[in-house]
């Protein structure tokens, strides 16, 4: 009877210590790109990101002349900075950098004065998530993108990648989701950027998923030699 009662006893814990465990982990999705700029030829990049409503990071791939080469990018809101992380192949040293948002500054091709961005009625799905047609037009550049809604805001992490202009349409404009597809055009009607999602997935993402990882050697305590 005892041991019945202890058995019993450690399903039950088991159960609670699993459900536990499950909701500590944040319902984020993971959502892979493809992304070309048109002033880099014979390159091929793919984005990575991982979001949920209080986190973000991307990881970006590339492929240029044979060559693979990988970044990764944590933003920390609390202490308003981006941790960008470095592995140098040909020692494996795995570095990252801490920089300020302040100091980050955009692509000059997308820094803009004047933009607005309008959320129109027609709708589109893309890697199988219904999307709604954006156009963002500035003095510098006409973007043309698809909102997902249904995905967590990015609006909060428009000032740590300056270089994705749909992200600081949808924060200007207080809209709201994720886009998964983008055309940039100059005011010349000639295509800058194209970028489109080709996977997406619910993927349950902890404060874990957004630390960097400890085999990488903070760059401010390396001394110069």
């Amino acid at each position: 009877m005892n041991m019945y009662f202890h058995i019993k006893q450690l399903s039950v814990l088991s159960f609670l210590l699993a459900a536990l465990l499950l909701n500590s982990a944040a319902q984020g999705y993971s959502i892979q790109m493809k992304y070309t700029d048109n002033a880099i030829q014979n390159m091929q990049m793919e984005l990575v990101w991982q979001i949920d409503k209080n986190n973000c990071k991307l990881q970006l791939k590339n492929k240029f002349e044979g060559k693979n080469v990988s970044s990764l990018f944590f933003t920390d809101r609390a202490n308003n900075t981006i941790k960008m992380m470095d592995e140098n192949p040909e020692n494996g040293k795995k570095i990252f950098y801490t920089i300020s948002t302040t100091s980050l500054k955009p692509d000059a091709r997308f820094d803009y004065k004047r933009g607005k961005a309008v959320l129109t009625s027609e709708g589109k799905t893309i890697a199988g998530i219904p999307c709604k047609k954006v156009i963002f037009n500035t003095e510098k550049f006409n973007c043309e993108f698809w909102l997902a809604e249904s995905l967590p805001d990015v609006k909060p992490w428009a000032s740590f990648f300056q270089s994705y202009p749909e992200l600081n349409g949808i924060a200007e404009s207080e809209l709201s989701g994720f886009p998964l597809a983008s055309t940039i055009k100059d005011a010349a009607g000639n295509v800058i950027v194209t970028l489109e999602a080709t996977n997406v997935q619910k993927t349950p993402l902890t404060e874990a998923d957004f630390k960097v990882p400890s085999t990488y050697i903070d760059a401010s305590t390396l001394q110069r030699k």
